[in-house]
């Protein structure tokens, strides 16, 4: 049921980006970037990993059958460090990536 939940987070942020209107207009040009804020080096860092392994998964499926409307996925990790203001900090970073 995790691994579920997992996959239909990552299609349902992939999709938005996929669709939103700052890309309607753009060329199919570069990666979809697909953003994980997850701790990776302290006390849960076990689970970050898991999640980020379930992530390159899925996306080496999607990669493989041609992407998301035309164009790669590519992951980028943050790591929060079981600290949730870096969290925080972390997805306002997202955010200004395109």
């Amino acid at each position: 049921m995790r691994r579920f939940w997992g996959v239909a987070v990552v299609a349902a942020l992939v999709l938005w980006m996929a669709c939103s209107p700052a890309s309607a207009g753009e060329e199919k040009a570069g990666p979809i970037i697909v953003g994980l804020d997850a701790d990776t080096s302290s006390g849960s860092a076990r689970s970050g990993e898991s999640i980020r392994r379930g992530i390159l998964l899925a996306m080496d499926e999607i990669n493989g059958q041609g992407g998301v409307l035309g164009r790669p996925l590519q992951l980028v990790v943050k790591d929060h460090r079981g600290n949730p203001a870096r969290g925080v900090d972390n997805i306002e970073d997202f955010a200004k990536m395109r």
